[in-house]
């Protein structure tokens, strides 16, 4: 299972959140299009977070 993590990038980069890509759109309600996006092109979400993948458990 791969864990990703959302960091908030306005607030000097402070991590938000730890979890599944599952818990990340529930928490940031996103769609799979967004959530995929911002994976693959590193975009930010709403001009704020930016989500990276951090390992595997």
């Amino acid at each position: 299972m791969k864990i990703y993590g959302i960091y908030n990038i306005k607030e000097k980069e402070q991590c938000e959140r730890v979890g599944t890509l599952e818990e990340i759109s529930k928490f940031l309600n996103l769609t799979g299009r967004e959530l995929g996006r911002a994976l693959k092109n590193h975009n930010m979400i709403r001009s704020k977070y930016e989500i990276y993948y951090l390992y595997n458990e």
